[in-house]
């Protein structure tokens, strides 16, 4: 039997590495998310996830190693089929307890094949160094003091992906401007105009936030309050009319106020007629932080007692207790506060003289919708007129008084009574004049009328008594008068309060038996009954006598 032709040994050996395949790695795909990671139980990056892929079944050993070799954590030991293998690592070694911050190796050993990937835990946060905010209070108002403000600090131990921010948020720590935002910073110097989307922000206090974040997800965060301050001290003062008297029957005037700011007010000047501002009393408010009260006398220069009148004329103005160009700090100049107060402080010594008043008609008495006439004379024109007729008007309304002048002292009032008038006086009742210069006034109460309900009478309406005793029995019955539908009857007092209400048909009589709406009996004195029956509305009164 012969044999085959075989090529030479060397050729042959050629041919069978040529095909006999290459053994190719079995394990791939080593990684770890995240890496680094941070086990420090803050819910981020607590955790991170190992895996890999095994192309062969084999006796396989995972893993995390320390620096010199040794096993801080088995994953996994025993075989395995081929196929992709994760386990998730809470940094815990075989005790149970957090390993160290450090470098750690992921280290999986399948068959005779071992591979590693380095891994990273980091618990540490970044320290955030040497952070200031100066000033604390700014007025970004573009006059070039304090317009700004400057943010400093150090971020110890940032890697190149560490976030760092800075933010303004206001008093709810809602994110108001952001300043910075960047990472792989270390030392961080910028400044803030006190602007947002291209405008001032307003008026109050915001924090400074600076905020960093590692890749291990540790983070770190500091913060400083500062005032936005642009607006000037507001100004008040204890008289309700700046351009009013504050001195009367007397030569010295005491003018007083607050002031209030945020900064605090610093301090509060006046000056008179235009002369060298002077320094006011202050003190603080107490009970308001950044409030004071100022206060200072001012002496009349030309005022005779009793004789010559005198007006100065009175400027005050505050300063907080910010930084300006001028070092005084803001005065009060914005249009949002007034510039300053100015007083046109009289000093009315010399009083209005009466003469008399007297109504023109001889009767002085009058209807509702009727109008009154009084002449008043006084010792010179140029008064300011008053009169007030609360207590024979219901509705009495002080625009609806009309006053003339007509010189040398004597002037003219004249006044409708309201129609809708329910106060009807059972007798003269006062009229009260006043004339005043400025605010020192006289009143005169000579002048005194008397007003009586419509001498008509509707159809059907009557009223019994004028007068009776409840606290004998007796009462008093009110006929409506009326043809169809309910009439109301609201019964009033002297001083107009309601006593008690009253219902009937129109055509059927009521009784009151001088009680209220309690069912107790009322005090003597005279009664206003308001009838209301067929759209019409009558007044009568009754007295009741105990």
């Amino acid at each position: 039997m012969s044999k085959p032709f075989v090529p030479g040994g060397a050729a042959l050996m050629i041919v069978l590495f040529a095909v006999l395949p290459v053994r190719c790695a079995v394990l791939s795909d080593l990684t770890a998310i995240p890496n680094p990671f941070s086990p420090d139980g803050d819910g981020t990056y607590d955790e991170t996830e190992l895996s890999y892929t095994l192309d062969d079944s084999l006796w396989t050993v995972a893993a995390v190693e320390d620096s010199s070799g040794g096993v801080v954590r088995e994953l996994w030991s025993g075989f395995q089929a081929a196929d992709s293998y994760s386990y998730d690592w809470d940094g815990r070694d075989t005790g149970g307890e957090i390993a160290a911050d450090g470098w750690y190796t992921f280290a999986v050993t399948a068959g005779s094949e071992r591979m590693t990937l380095s891994l990273s835990l980091d618990t540490t946060s970044p320290a955030i160094t040497g952070f200031t905010v100066t000033p604390s209070r700014f007025t970004p108002d573009g006059d070039g003091v304090s317009d700004s403000l400057r943010v400093d600090f150090v971020v110890q131990g940032a890697d190149q992906g560490d976030l760092v921010s800075v933010d303004v948020q206001d008093s709810e720590d809602t994110t108001v401007a952001a300043l910075l935002a960047g990472t792989g910073l270390d030392t961080v110097s910028l400044y803030w105009n006190g602007k947002a989307e291209g405008a001032v922000l307003a008026d109050t206090t915001y924090h400074i936030v600076v905020y960093t974040l590692d890749i291990a997800g540790n983070a770190a965060s500091e913060r400083s309050t500062v005032d936005l301050d642009t607006d000037p001290p507001a100004l008040g003062s204890a008289v309700a009319d700046t351009n009013g008297v504050v001195a009367v029957d007397g030569t010295t005037a005491e003018l007083s106020g607050w002031a209030f700011d945020r900064a605090g007010v610093d301090s509060v000047e006046y000056s008179t007629d235009g002369e060298t501002w002077a320094l006011a009393d202050l003190t603080p408010h107490g009970a308001v932080d950044g409030a004071a009260v100022w206060s200072f006398e001012l002496v009349c220069p030309a005022c005779t007692l009793n004789v010559v009148d005198d007006v100065v004329d009175v400027s005050v103005r505050a300063y907080d207790g910010t930084l300006t160009e001028d070092g005084a700090g803001h005065v009060n100049t914005s249009t949002s506060d007034p510039a300053q107060l100015d007083f046109e402080v009289v000093f009315d010594v010399a009083a209005p003289i009466k003469s008399s008043s007297s109504v023109t008609d001889d009767d002085s008495v009058y209807e509702p919708g009727e109008t009154v006439t009084i002449e008043t004379i006084w010792d010179q024109s140029g008064y300011t007129i008053e009169a007030f007729f609360y207590q024979v008007d219901s509705e009495f309304d002080p625009e609806n008084v009309a006053v003339s002048d007509f010189g040398n002292g004597s002037y003219e009032i004249t006044y409708t009574i309201s129609s809708a008038s329910t106060l009807v006086p059972v007798g003269p009742e006062r009229v009260r004049i006043v004339a005043s210069d400025y605010f020192n006034a006289v009143a005169d109460s000579s002048v005194a009328i008397s007003v009586v309900e419509p001498t008509t009478t509707p159809t059907g309406l009557s009223v019994d008594s004028n007068s009776f005793d409840p606290g004998e029995g007796e009462s008093v019955t009110i006929n409506p008068g009326g043809s169809s539908g309910a009439a109301e009857i609201d019964i009033y007092t002297m001083a107009g309060t309601l006593v008690v209400s009253l219902t009937t048909d129109a055509d059927t009589p009521v009784a009151w038996d001088g009680t209220n709406a309690d069912g107790e009996i009322v005090a003597s004195g005279v009664y206003f009954l308001l009838i209301r029956v067929d759209g019409d509305e009558t007044v009568r009164k009754v007295a009741v006598v105990k």
